[in-house]
C-alpha cells in the first residue's frame, strides 16, 4: 500500500467513484494538511477543509496519475 503523507495530493479511490458514479468525486483533488488515526484532513483548491477516511483516498502523482494498488 502506498503511504499517504501530509503535503500529498489525494483523490478518491476508483472503487469509491465507481460506487457513487459521480463526476464531482472523479475530479476531486485535495492536499493533505493533517492525519489523525484513520482520518485525513484535506484542503481543496477553494480553501475548504474536508475530513475523509484514509481508506477511501489514494495519492496522485505530479502528472495527475492516481497511485493506487488494485
Amino acid at each position: 500500500m502506498l503511504n499517504i503523507r501530509v503535503g500529498d495530493t489525494v483523490a478518491f479511490r476508483r472503487r469509491v467513484t465507481e460506487k457513487c458514479d459521480s463526476e464531482l468525486l472523479m475530479k476531486f483533488r485535495g492536499v493533505v494538511t493533517g492525519i489523525a488515526g484513520d482520518w485525513l484532513f484535506i484542503e481543496e483548491a477553494t480553501g475548504r477543509t474536508r475530513v475523509m477516511p484514509i481508506d477511501s483516498m489514494c495519492r496522485v502523482a505530479a502528472n495527475g496519475v492516481l497511485l493506487e494498488l488494485v
